[in-house]
Formats: C-alpha cells, sequence, structure tokens
C-alpha cells in the first residue's frame, strides 16, 4: 500500500492534522493510504505528533470517541515552548528533535509497504511550527531525496497573532521553498471568511477553521477513480497524494497551492439543498479567477485575459491579468458523473502560456455529506498575496532592527535574514511574473 506520512509540528500544525484526518475517516473511508490497522483491530493514524509544550499532544493521545488513534510511540513532546521564535524552533530544539522525529518516522515507515507522499503540516506564526517544522522538513528531504514532500502552511491573521510572526514567516518560506516540492497555503483569513460569510457562525472558533482547512485539504486529495470528461487534458488512474502534486507543481520555481471545496453550507442547510454539476464547476471557476474563499460575494464576472504570445518583448507592458494559473485539478465526487462538464475549464486564457499541462480531472462515486462535491486545487498568481503582505512587514520591521536581538541570542545572524529576505523576494516576483 502507498502510504501519506504526515508529521504535525507544533500546536496549530497539530490540531489541523488532527481535524484532516478526522474528515478523512469519517466522510471518506478512512483510506488506508493515511491510516493502517494493528494485531488489536485498532486503527492507526500514519502520523508524528511533534511539539515543544504537552497541552495539545495530551489532548490528542487522550482516549476519544473516535475510530481511531495516534501511535503511541509516534509522539514526540517537551515541556516548554520555543517562545514564538523561528531560530529557537530551528537552531535550539531543530537539532535535538530532528533525530527524535527521523526515528519515528523511520519506524511509522517500516509499517508500509512503499510511500506515496510525506506531509508535513505546521503554522508559520509560532517558534516551534516554523523553526522546528522547517528544521524536520529539511530532515526529511535529506532522507528522501526523491519521495513527494509537502508543507501544509497554516498562515495566521494577517491582522497580527504574534508580533514577530512576519519574521517567521518570511524565515520559513525562505528555507521550506528550497526543500519542499509545494506548499499548501492553510490561510486563517479565508477559512475566517467561509466561516462568517458562508456557513453564517456569529462567533468563529479555532476548531471551525480546522474544519474549513480539513474539508479543503480532503475533498482535494482523498482517493479518486479514473475519469475522462470532455477530453480534458489529463487524467489519474486511481489518484494518489503524489499524482496531484506532480501535476499541479510542473515548474519547482511555482510551488505555492491553494485548496477550497463546494458546497459550502452550514450543516443545518445540506438536507435541503441539492447542486447541479455545472453550478458547481461554474462557481469554483469564477472563485479561482477571482481567488474567493467564499462561493459567494465577489465579482463573478471576471472573464479571463488572452495568454501572452510565445516569444512576446519582454520590454514591452503587458496588459494585467487575472489571476493567472499554473495548474489547477478539478475532484469531483458523488453521483451522476457523466452529467458533468468542463470544457470551459479548457480555456487557455486560464492558464499560464508555458504551462505543459495546466488542468487535470479525477473524480469519485462516493461523497459526503454532500450528494455532490467538489474540490479545487490550484496553483495561482494570488497565492503569493499573504506571503507579499508578511513580507512588507518584516522589511519595515527588519529596517529598524525590531526584535532582531532575539534571533541573534539563538544563534540566528543578519546574513541569515538578508538570505531570506532574497529568497522569499524571488518566490513573490516569480508569481506576480504570471
Amino acid at each position: 500500500m502507498m502510504a501519506t506520512i504526515t508529521v504535525q509540528v507544533g500546536q496549530a500544525g497539530n490540531q489541523v492534522g488532527e481535524a484532516i484526518l478526522a474528515e478523512l475517516a469519517a466522510n471518506h473511508k478512512q483510506p488506508t493510504t493515511c491510516f493502517r490497522s494493528i494485531k488489536s483491530g485498532k486503527t492507526i493514524a500514519r502520523a508524528i505528533v511533534v511539539d515543544t509544550e504537552p497541552k495539545v499532544v495530551a489532548k490528542l493521545c487522550q482516549p476519544s470517541a473516535r475510530s481511531w488513534a495516534f501511535a503511541k510511540n509516534a509522539v514526540v513532546c517537551e515541556r516548554r515552548g520555543a517562545g514564538n521564535n523561528w531560530a529557537h524552533g530551528y537552531l535550539s530544539y531543530g537539532n535535538t528533535f530532528a533525530d527524535k522525529v527521523m526515528e519515528c518516522y523511520r519506524k511509522e515507515a517500516e509499517q508500509a509497504d512503499s510511500l506515496n507522499c510525506l506531509q508535513v503540516c505546521s503554522s508559520v506564526a509560532g517558534g516551534t511550527g516554523s523553526g522546528l517544522g522547517t528544521r524536520i522538513t529539511e530532515a526529511l528531504r535529506d532522507e528522501h531525496s526523491k519521495t513527494k514532500l509537502v508543507n501544509l502552511l497554516v498562515w495566521p491573521f494577517s491582522s497580527g497573532e504574534v508580533i514577530v510572526q512576519s519574521y517567521n514567516a518570511v524565515l520559513t518560506l525562505s528555507h521550506v521553498h528550497a526543500a519542499s516540492d509545494a506548499l499548501v497555503m492553510l490561510s486563517n483569513d479565508r477559512a475566517q471568511q467561509v466561516c462568517q460569510h458562508t456557513l453564517h457562525l456569529k462567533s468563529v472558533a479555532v476548531d471551525h477553521l480546522n474544519q474549513v482547512f480539513a474539508t479543503n485539504i480532503a475533498t482535494c486529495l482523498a482517493p479518486a477513480l479514473p475519469t475522462r470528461l470532455d477530453n480534458c487534458s489529463k487524467t489519474f488512474g486511481r489518484q494518489t497524494c503524489s499524482d496531484v502534486y506532480d501535476h499541479v507543481v510542473p515548474h519547482p520555481d511555482y510551488k505555492l497551492l491553494t485548496a477550497t471545496s463546494l458546497p459550502q453550507m452550514p450543516s443545518s442547510h445540506q438536507a435541503y439543498s441539492r447542486y447541479e454539476w455545472s453550478a458547481l464547476a461554474g462557481t469554483a471557476r469564477a472563485m479561482l479567477l477571482a481567488h474567493a474563499p467564499c462561493q459567494e460575494g465577489f465579482n463573478r464576472r471576471l472573464k479571463p485575459q488572452p495568454a501572452p504570445l510565445l516569444g512576446v518583448d519582454v520590454n514591452v507592458e503587458q496588459p494585467s491579468r487575472t489571476n493567472t494559473c499554473v495548474a489547477s485539478q478539478l475532484v469531483l465526487r458523488g453521483n451522476s458523473l457523466h452529467q458533468a462538464s468542463v470544457t470551459d475549464w479548457l480555456d487557455p486564457g486560464l492558464y499560464a502560456a508555458w504551462s505543459p499541462s495546466p488542468f487535470a480531472v479525477a473524480a469519485s462515486t462516493h461523497s459526503q455529506p454532500h450528494d455532490k462535491s467538489l474540490g479545487l486545487l490550484y496553483n495561482a498568481k494570488r497565492n503569493v498575496d499573504p506571503i507579499d503582505h508578511a513580507m512588507d512587514k518584516a522589511w519595515c520591521m527588519y529596517a529598524k532592527r525590531a526584535y532582531v536581538h532575539q534571533y541573534q541570542r539563538r544563534g540566528l545572524e543578519e546574513a541569515d535574514f538578508d538570505a531570506a529576505f532574497l529568497a522569499t523576494q524571488q518566490v513573490i516576483c516569480d508569481y506576480q511574473s504570471l
């Protein structure tokens, strides 16, 4: 069995990781790629739990009503946190934790026939998720140079959760972009908009945000079966995570991904709502063009502009385009799949002219809790927006050397900051050139 092993790092990483596994178990038939059975009959998640303080870890590992559990020997935990300091997580904890985490990982990998994908789930705001998560990512890459390695990055609210979150975000992005094959951006701002404007929640809690992330990731990445619709450019056999990431990241300079899913609605509305494939696919396409997190409340009239011709003079300013895509994939789940049409997704104006195979589709007849659901994973120009925002804030702080001494005390030097800014700016420029 081709396995996907997830390393959950820090408070946010563990909470989001658990939510994704719970969603896969509840609504996607507990796929064996992410779960395994042991002799006692229990189901164990293919996951490693990592944190520098015990509160969240203790909660995850205590007995619960769920149908699966984390392995007791797949937990690495300390008693003190990393103080919201990337350098503390990367340099102080990184050297001691990396070996322990890798030992747990090897034991889990031995339980699989083969590895399909490695995922690291962490936040970019705090010290543990950002710094230690980065160090673990690099350790996994060193050991597995050819296995697909993906980071699920929880992006903090732009209004600010931690005063130095912009530093932590830039330092994280500059390292994991080099080490990882794909970066899935899990934006708290976008998830909160879904909770408030589509799910109509009066008070949004962390668990609500995590459920939005979990639904989007599971809908896009849970196993799906072969399909071919409207002679689309590419279809898969049985979809694996590696297949998906190979398609949506066709170029090593463009690794930023956004995941979304439809329909979005309060659970109380599900029994009274029905969707057609044409409406779901049309809404998803409009959301991509606008980079909209919600299925309502955005400009649906945006149209893709013709892609520039190859060989165009780069010195001549070109008209700005909408949310130009490098690649996208739809996953259709539910009944009446023969009625689905994806013709509009083949419009070349949606995609960068150089993209080799920009669109793919996969499908499954299984869908819960809706009779039809759609997942969209896309690599597009505006995925870089939160990074650009963090970069601006970090640079303003760094120009005044604000809080830099806290990082220097943990062994980071100004040259490390300079290298991080340079690498992050290159990612921003690459995407903004689309």
